[in-house]
């Protein structure tokens, strides 16, 4: 049996909206601080944004309104994108908010009950549901914390804003909004192979075992060509029975009873030999979405294999070449 491992990294396409321009206005102020940040791609094109945040006693010189959030995207250059985020799909402390206000190009969003009412301070949550077409382009988001007063202006966190990357680590980086730093590509692969590769009764010495032409039997990969252009990968193959730079089928039985070999990966262009050190540099087809390997096991059996049931487990990854 074979298991797959890999890097993921995610995208779609991408929607202008224009704010109208109104005579609210962001004032920096100290409103609170975050605790803790997560991106999370959900897999059916949308992604959770999760912000756990500290707000203080509001005490700015405006009767408060509520409390609000900032959220700002980026277009390919890293420059404000306005992109708004339906009402429903945002919540603090478990209420959704109420009402979006466009300021430029940055989007604020405020509540009218629950935690988006509390003058006193407190710890509690934003829930953000992003189209993942918002994230295309730029693989990154800003959520700043953010009062309302009664004139309808906003007070913004002076620090900065928390910048929400794919694959974090669960704390914030608070950055000013309008200079983001450019995030590390999400790339997401599917991969379709068998569940298993029966090599078959194995012969003495040497032999190659090649299942070349046979659809059911090819290992595929789809991709999104948009994200892979211009980028090389490293494709790596690992085995927990690898020594000494070749896999090793182990038996059953008699787990001291092993039987070397090699996997080749042909595309028709280029083939692929593991276990390999450093991994196999390879380049997707900016015209494809999907390549399809078949494999041959290049086997060393020795001069007199044990007889029995040998197997083996493989783990495939792909990576960003660095």
């Amino acid at each position: 049996m074979k298991y797959l491992m890999l890097k993921t990294i995610i995208l779609s396409t991408i929607l202008f909206l224009s704010f109208p321009s109104l005579s609210a206005s962001i004032i920096p102020d100290s409103v609170g601080t975050y605790n803790s940040c997560e991106l999370i791609d959900n897999g059916d094109g949308t992604s959770t944004a999760t912000v756990n945040v500290t707000y203080q006693y509001y005490t700015h010189p405006e009767p408060m309104l509520s409390r609000a959030v900032f959220l700002q995207f980026y277009d390919k250059y890293g420059e404000y994108s306005p992109k708004k985020i339906s009402d429903s799909a945002i919540s603090l402390g478990g209420t959704t908010a109420s009402s979006t206000t466009g300021i430029g190009m940055s989007a604020l969003y405020a509540g009218n009950s629950g935690d988006w009412k509390g003058i006193k301070g407190r710890t509690t949550d934003f829930s953000i549901l992003v189209p993942n077409s918002y994230l295309e382009e730029w693989q990154g988001m800003a959520l700043g914390v953010a009062d309302r007063n009664i004139a309808g202006n906003f007070y913004l966190e002076e620090s900065g804003v928390a910048y929400l990357l794919y694959d974090g680590d669960g704390t914030c980086r608070v950055i000013p909004p309008e200079k983001p730093p450019e995030p590390p590509k999400n790339i997401k692969f599917k991969f379709s192979l068998p569940q298993l590769w029966d090599l078959k009764e194995i012969p003495p010495g040497i032999s190659d075992v090649s299942f070349s032409g046979v659809r059911s039997e090819e290992f595929c990969i789809k991709y999104d060509n948009k994200q892979t252009s211009d980028t090389q990968f490293l494709m790596t193959v690992n085995s927990v029975n690898e020594k000494e730079n070749d896999f090793n089928l182990i038996n059953n039985l008699r787990p001291g009873d092993t039987i070397k070999y090699k996997l080749l990966l042909s595309d028709g262009v280029n083939n692929l030999l593991f276990p390999s050190n450093s991994g196999n540099s390879y380049i997707f087809n900016k015209n494809d979405q999907e390549v399809c390997f078949f494999p041959t096991f290049k086997i060393d059996a020795g001069s007199n294999p044990k007889e029995g049931q040998y197997s083996d487990m493989l783990n495939f990854n792909i990576i960003v070449n660095p």
